[in-house]
């Protein structure tokens, strides 16, 4: 084997591992069947800018993010805004994705209930795309097969069940976020709340998730920087 195999194996196997614990805590019992959906794991190795290419898959999957940086954008006319940034550890859940597994996993239906009607409006389908912001490792979840546990297994179904909530926890803070404050105050936000975040990001990249240009952006961080730095009186 050469040593190229080796060290791809070994991600495979350390990115799988992780996986299966975090959604074990989700799951909140052991996941004894964890094989079937190991199996139909995929690995994405991506480099900086690579755009995920989910055109010849029959449903949206979702992606662990196991090592790398990644955020989704919305395809529109005049540009691709981003949606949101994904670090390690987190899952990457877009829209489609979720609405498709709202529809096959009952154990969803109450969780739906409760959820105000603006975010079940975001999360209906529409056109984004995955990109790497860094070279990054992302794991495929086929979420047919996530669907099929879910169904006959109640620790599945609360895996299913987390991660249907996790993307609406997402959708949510975003849009109070983005209805209720002004950019300069979501970059302040931004610095106090994910400062690691703030430091892997290019400008351009935090203007496009602040939906401004990057004049606007470089005006923003000048403010900010100055009412940092000059002491009271």
């Amino acid at each position: 084997m050469s040593e190229r195999a080796r060290t791809s194996g070994e991600s495979r196997d350390r990115a799988t591992e992780r996986l299966r614990l975090i959604l074990q805590r989700l799951g909140d019992d052991p996941l004894v069947d964890f094989h079937r959906l190991e199996r139909t794991l995929e690995i994405v190795h991506l480099e900086r800018g690579d755009v995920v290419d989910d055109r010849n898959l029959t449903r949206p999957p979702a992606y662990f993010v196991h090592s790398g940086l990644a955020k989704t954008r919305l395809e529109r006319a005049g540009g691709r805004p981003t949606l949101r940034f994904y670090g390690e550890g987190e899952f990457i859940t877009g829209h489609s994705c979720a609405v498709a597994m709202l529809e096959s996993v009952a154990a969803a239906t109450e969780l739906t209930e409760t959820l105000p009607t603006l975010v079940l409006d975001e999360l209906r389908p529409r056109p984004s795309d995955t990109v790497a912001v860094e070279p990054s490792l992302l794991v495929r979840i086929d979420t047919c097969v996530l669907e099929e546990l879910a169904s006959g297994s109640l620790p599945w179904a609360q895996v299913a069940r987390g991660l249907l909530s996790i993307t609406y926890l997402q959708v949510y803070s975003d849009l109070q976020r983005h209805v209720a404050t002004r950019p300069e105050e979501r970059y302040r936000n931004l610095v106090t709340d994910r400062p690691d975040l703030v430091r892997r990001l290019s400008q351009r990249e935090i203007a496009s998730h602040l939906g401004i240009t990057e004049v606007s952006m470089s005006r923003i961080i000048k403010r900010v920087n100055q009412r940092v730095t000059t002491p009271p009186r």
